[in-house]
């Protein structure tokens, strides 16, 4: 499976929150890899734009303002109501 931008979780183009998802990385940790690399380089910058006309948008929820479950699971792992195992087994859950 190919990452896809996460229009439901982005602040631009949802680029570095689809390789969050697909790397199974925070989105934070990623969007500060790229702000540091367009500091310091910027070639990312480049590496960013590239990846929003290349990556396919994520179908999966269709509406902006409803969330996917995934996202809701994200957001209560990032407030600290569940834990890292709790959302493991959800998300596999999710996925089958």
């Amino acid at each position: 499976m190919m990452p896809a931008r996460d229009i439901n979780n982005k602040i631009i183009f949802g680029v570095c929150a689809g390789l969050s998802e697909y790397y199974n990385v925070d989105v934070v940790i990623m969007r500060v890899i790229f702000l540091i690399g367009f500091l310091f380089m910027g070639i990312t910058l480049v590496i960013y734009l590239i990846l929003a006309l290349i990556m396919p948008i994520d179908t999966s929820v269709n509406f902006k303002n409803e969330k996917s479950p995934l996202q809701i699971l994200k957001e209560r792992l990032a407030r600290g109501e569940i834990t890292k195992e709790q959302f493991k087994e959800m998300k596999e859950i999710l996925d089958s």
